[in-house]
């Protein structure tokens, strides 16, 4: 592969690396909103209350879900 070829491969792949920056920053955006409009809901329904099946079924998807948008 010469030099030129690898250049107009990397020039092709800039309109999909751009829309993919968009899209993570258009779903954490998204991610974070719901957070914040949610959370007063939280607190009332979840924090400072005895563990439970459905309480901890919650978080874990609360938090798991952070951890898979901010690491993979």
């Amino acid at each position: 592969m010469s030099d030129q070829d690898a250049l107009e491969a990397i020039i092709a792949m800039v309109p999909t690396i751009e829309v993919s920056k968009l899209v993570f920053v258009s779903s954490t955006v998204w991610f974070l909103w719901d957070w914040v409009i949610s959370i007063d809901a939280e607190i009332e329904l979840f924090w400072g209350k005895k563990l439970n099946t459905g309480s901890v079924l919650y978080f874990s998807n609360r938090f798991l879900s952070v951890v898979t948008l901010l690491f993979v």
